[in-house]
């Protein structure tokens, strides 16, 4: 095989520009002499030199002794044992002089290049070669980490820079597309394919910048020329084949011919001109760029988006049986196809009717085994949005969001994904000075329901798309009283009217899937104008998600535990396959990566996560999260994980229990981990909380200390069923309703009432909805064996919702050192009697500073034998500890503690004025 060459100086963009960075100062030594003293200006000089200096001044000595001692790549025990002692002598810590080490030794493997890899290099090429010609995938797969690794190290060798990049944008074009933009360094050929990945996940903007960025390679002309065809076909398929992207792509290919091509870009060019036929028959050599380069740019005929009076009507959907244990049984009938064999045709889609008429409705329509493809039943569901709020906030026209929606909802039909539009604007409900109620669009969706004959159920997908300034948040009272004042969730969406709000208010008692009316899901968006565009956002979404319409595969769970949290985090992951390295054995207890140990401060450790991040399916975490801007990320001690390692993953879930691990009303997208993760970080299945989450221990032990670390409760109860549900093949929307309302009904007599259903009620699901991850039969007999699966079908106890009632007796002045002293002077002789065992107990117990007791309530709660318990809360928060939860410890009449809550919230309120 011939070496791939590029036309002119390939290798240089715009030149190199070199320049000397080098620090060192030379001085002169001169003497005085004053008063019989003898001064040398040099020592002077060191002396004066702060800390930081001499650690920086170290740290260079010995990075020159490294490159010295490894300018053959090679570092014997001698070698090591030198640098070893210069270390010591120079006071470099062992873990970054390990660091400096292996930097050295990869600078040297890069400027190598290929020596010594001749032949595996050549091997590996023409196997690759040889599987593209005749189209075998599964060997390519096989073949890929290996072409990774060489590409890492052979930046220079064309053949690899060509095919890895080449089966990077091909067979996973999202991945292609972050490794693009978490690159520092310029590569033809990344950008190359990196302009096809963009076209093919619709991100046509990102596209388009990188062609005026290739000329600097100089490339040959016809290799822009050839994207520029592509650009133009991927153009005709979308527009209806209209015939002007036919005779551009036409063009462009003859003026690639022209001017001439780089040599391995022949095939991609035939395939180009293939994919301009209605029914593509490739020759085997170029077949696999037909199969898999431009797969997502193959013809597909649209389905005719007729208004409802035009279609005839559907039989009606499956009745939801709330006791069959078996999932998605909606199946059989198409009616789209069902209008073309009684002669409707298909054709292109109209637009989108005025604001007058109803919307048209487009049909009702140890790492585990991998699991294979699930077999695809029928699902059902309504996107909930507003188009003229989103065209505000794109600055597009209202047409341009119904071609998106058009595309994702043509796209979900071939995969039985039956979608029903409804646009709230249609039903007169868009304003943008007076925005429509949560409840008003919760009644919108009832009406779509009824009007489109759909079956109401846990099995019916309700997808809102937008954020609070497209469809509103419901925002709820928080029930548990120390909680916040209200909840934002999307839960209200899954429940006929005001059925929650009647729920916390004691006027239904049920919360059940069999009461619901559908499940819920939202892909948010932040708040206000957006700077992006629509395709490259909802669009690029919607692309990627299009992909997994079989199942998200998830092999592995990656897991990161706040150290203190190590019994409650197993309870979320104990049935689970987790992924980790033991490279470090004090970084991993139980499966889990385990932090401060794990800190994005320390480069050893974020490096052995790292790698686990590589490979992993599914992230969870159970850290400290916060609310203040800039402080997006998840913490222990410090920061542990933030939005910037989503680009070394391949996730495609995220489950997260922190404290406003979701938080994306009010922030920017960069400062959203949620935000972050959906858009750029190649996320398609998001869950979390938008407001602090609590936790809850509760004995009669006098190790009140032990409490704390009881196996999980809350939201690690929560985690430990939803994914669960997940790998039993639920999809997304419907695993997380059943699990909320299992964790409810199966805790609330166990915790309290009021601390469930908040916790039930904070964590939504943000993405598709109709998403799965593929059924993994190795993780349910797990679950089996620990317990984790309830034994039988959860039911509710038909109770009312037993709120707590609270009145706050007393709260520390600002102008007061200790609560305590304001104890004794307080006219509630209980109180005072029990002041002495809350100072020697809770305190000797808990370790609790005297001085952070904040406030003091007096509690009264329903039993479930019709009495009262009674008793007080004493609630301490710390105002200088940045990484201290507030804690809330509730004490019977007789002083005697009865339940301790804790927050995984980080505190910030020292930093509020």
């Amino acid at each position: 095989m011939s070496d791939i060459k590029l036309d002119g100086d390939a290798a240089v963009v715009g030149g190199i520009h070199t320049d000397s960075h080098n620090t060192q100062n030379n001085y002169t030594t001169t003497t005085n002499t004053t008063n019989n003293s003898t001064v040398n200006n040099k020592t002077v000089y060191e002396a004066q030199k702060t800390q930081t200096e001499i650690y920086q001044q170290n740290e260079r000595l010995f990075l020159e002794a490294v490159q010295e001692r490894l300018v053959d790549g090679k570092l014997d025990n001698l070698r090591l044992a030198e640098l070893n002692q210069l270390s010591i002598q120079w006071q470099i810590a062992p873990m970054r002089a390990s660091q400096i080490i292996d930097q050295v030794r990869r600078n040297i493997s890069v400027m190598q290049g290929s020596k010594g890899n001749e032949f595996l290099t050549e091997q590996t090429l023409n196997e690759v070669f040889n599987a593209i010609q005749t189209n075998h995938t599964d060997i390519l797969q096989r073949k890929f980490n290996g072409l990774e690794q060489l590409a890492r190290v052979m930046t220079a060798d064309n053949n690899i820079q060509f095919y890895y990049h080449l089966l990077l944008a091909s067979m996973y074009p999202d991945k292609c597309a972050l490794a693009f933009f978490g690159s520092r360094t310029d590569n033809y050929w990344q950008l190359f394919w990196a302009h096809v990945a963009f076209i093919k996940t619709g991100n046509v903007d990102n596209a388009t910048v990188l062609l005026p960025r290739m000329g600097g390679f100089g490339c040959p002309q016809g290799d822009i020329a050839l994207l520029m065809a592509l650009d133009n076909l991927a153009d005709y398929h979308k527009n209806g084949k209209q015939d002007y992207y036919r005779q551009q792509t036409l063009q462009y290919l003859d003026q690639a011919v022209q001017n001439g091509m780089s040599e391995p870009l022949g095939a991609l060019w035939y395939a180009v001109k293939e994919m301009l036929e209605d029914k593509p028959q490739p020759e085997e050599w170029y077949q696999f760029y037909c199969d898999t380069t431009l797969a997502e740019l193959k013809p597909k005929e649209k389905i005719k988006m007729a208004v409802p009076p035009q279609m005839p009507t559907p039989p009606p959907m499956p009745k939801f049986n709330a006791q069959n244990v078996k999932l998605n049984q909606m199946r059989g009938f198409n009616p789209l196809q069902a209008a073309n064999n009684m002669g409707l045709g298909v054709a292109t889609p109209p637009p989108m009717p005025k604001a007058s008429a109803v919307p048209p409705m487009p049909g009702q329509s140890k790492s585990a085994p991998q699991p294979a493809a699930d077999a695809l039943d029928d699902r059902y569901g309504i996107i909930l949005t507003n188009a003229n709020a989103l065209a505000r906030k794109y600055g597009c026209s209202t047409q341009d969001v119904y071609d998106v929606f058009d595309d994702f909802i043509q796209n979900a039909y071939d995969q039985r994904m039956y979608w029903t539009f409804l646009d709230i604007a249609q039903y007169g409900m868009d304003s943008a000075n007076e925005p429509p109620s949560w409840i008003e669009c919760n009644e919108a969706v009832s009406r779509c329901i009824a009007e489109n004959k759909l079956t109401a159920g846990a099995d019916l997908h309700l997808f809102i798309i937008g954020g609070d300034d497209v469809i509103p948040i419901p925002r709820v009272e928080d029930p548990w009283p120390y909680g916040s004042e209200r909840i934002p969730t999307d839960t209200c969406y899954a429940f006929e009217g005001t059925y929650i709000v009647d729920l916390l208010d004691n006027r239904d008692s049920d919360f059940t899937v069999g009461c619901a009316r559908n499940n819920v899901a939202r892909l948010p968006l932040e708040d206000g104008k957006l700077s992006t565009d629509i395709r490259s956002d909802l669009g690029a979404y919607f692309n990627i998600s299009g992909m997994y319409g079989d199942g998200i595969p998830v092999g592995n769970v990656l897991m990161i535990s706040n150290r203190d949290w190590i019994p409650a985090s197993c309870t979320m992951t104990q049935h689970l396959p987790l992924l980790y390295n033991n490279d470090d054995p004090e970084l991993i207890r139980n499966g889990m990566y385990i932090s401060p140990k794990l800190l994005m401060q320390d480069a050893e450790s974020l490096g052995i996560y790292c790698k686990s991040l590589d490979n992993a399916d599914m992230l969870m975490f159970n850290l400290h999260g916060a609310d203040a801007k800039g402080m997006c990320g998840f913490y222990s001690e410090a920061e542990a994980f933030n939005p910037s390692l989503l680009s070394h993953g391949k996730a495609r879930v995220f489950n997260t229990v922190a404290c406003f691990g979701a938080r994306y009303a009010g922030y920017d997208r960069n400062d959203s981990m949620l935000l972050s993760a959906l858009y750029g970080g190649g996320v398609l299945l998001y869950t979390g909380s938008l407001v602090s989450v609590p936790m809850f221990s509760s004995g009669e032990t006098d190790e009140v200390r032990e409490l704390i670390l009881n196996p999980g409760t809350g939201s690690e109860v929560l985690m430990r069923l939803y994914p669960l549900y997940q790998f039993k093949g639920m999809t997304g929307g419907k695993a997380l309703l059943q699990a909320k309302c299992d964790y409810f009904n199966m805790c609330r007599n166990i915790e309290d009432d009021c601390f469930s259903m908040s916790t039930a009620l904070m964590f939504c699901l943000y993405g598709n909805p109709m998403l799965h991850v593929r059924r993994s039969d190795h993780v349910i007999e797990s679950a089996l064996r620990n317990d984790a699966m309830p034994p039988a079908a959860v039911k509710a106890d038909g109770m009312p919702l037993r709120k707590t009632m609270c009145q706050r007796l007393l709260k520390k002045d600002m102008n007061s050192q200790s609560l305590i002293d304001q104890i004794r002077g307080y006219v509630d002789d209980n109180l005072n009697a029990i002041r002495t065992m809350v100072e020697q107990h809770l305190y000797r117990q808990l370790g609790l500073n005297p001085q952070t007791l904040d406030s003091i309530d007096q509690f009264s709660r329903p039993t479930i034998d019709g009495n009262y318990e009674m008793g007080y809360s004493f609630n301490y928060h710390d105002p200088n500890r940045q990484y201290a939860a507030d804690t809330f410890v509730e004490v019977d009449a007789k002083g005697k503690t009865k339940r301790i809550y804790t927050t995984k919230k980080l505190n910030f309120r020292k930093f509020r004025s």
